[in-house]
């Protein structure tokens, strides 16, 4: 062990510099210059233009300044990234490799995005409908699926979790993974108009039903037009 610890080796290992420099070309090049209409759609879920008019809204929250050792990182480069996460489910590393930026980077960009859009865009669209949305909703339910006195579709979603260190059991969906569960209410049009989120997987939706805001707000006869609809000779609240 002492001997080997004393010699040094003569042999020089040339490094590759290509596998360590993250290159920025496919982002820089093949998105913002190439990119047709249908790849949009199809890798961000959404249009050019709806990309950067989202852009616009987020930058007061997640611009960065430039430091004397790097350049910040674009916001619309930010954007991308996170919303590549969302839409694809692929892991951080191919991200990193696709977008020439760090793994913590794509972590650090969901995550800044996704705080930024609740702080800047929640209240802007996710708001209690008036009576004339209302109106105009179970107007559409009628008219598209059949469904009289409706207002809003409710459903909840499962977003797959780490083990966490508590009560992970709490957790288990009935198709037995890990999850958290999401409560969301759309409206005719296809709009949001409430969202409850965070509960453990296992929850059962009607408990999330009971305990949310929008459970209190139908209780009290605010998802109900004035005057309520009559059904089957009685009215509806």
């Amino acid at each position: 062990m002492m001997i080997a610890g004393g010699i040094r080796s003569n042999v020089h290992i040339r490094t590759r510099p290509w596998t360590t420099t993250p290159s920025t070309d496919w982002w820089e090049r093949v998105v913002m210059t190439e990119f047709q209409p249908s790849d949009w759609l199809d890798k961000f879920r959404m249009s050019r233009e709806t990309f950067f008019y989202l852009c616009d809204k987020l930058r007061p929250r997640l611009a960065r300044q430039d430091t004397s050792f790097r350049l910040a990182l674009p916001v619309e480069k930010r954007v991308a990234v996170a919303l590549w996460r969302l839409a694809s489910n692929i892991e951080y590393r191919t991200i990193s490799t696709l977008f020439g930026v760090g793994k913590s980077t794509v972590c650090r960009c969901v995550r800044d995005m996704c705080h930024a859009i609740v702080a800047l865009l929640s209240s802007v669209y996710l708001q209690s409908p008036s009576e004339q949305d209302l109106e105009d909703s179970a107007q559409l339910f009628l008219s598209h699926w059949g469904f009289p006195h409706c207002v809003a579709a409710i459903a909840t979603l499962h977003t797959a979790i780490i083990t966490p260190s508590n009560n992970a059991s709490d957790y288990a969906n009935p198709s037995g993974w890990l999850s958290v569960l999401s409560q969301v209410a759309v409206s005719g049009r296809g709009q949001f108009w409430d969202v409850c989120a965070s509960f453990p997987g296992g929850t059962d939706p009607a408990d999330i039903l009971q305990n949310s805001s929008l459970w209190a707000t139908a209780a009290e006869g605010g998802l109900s037009p004035a005057p309520p609809p009559v059904f089957m000779g009685k009215p509806l609240r």
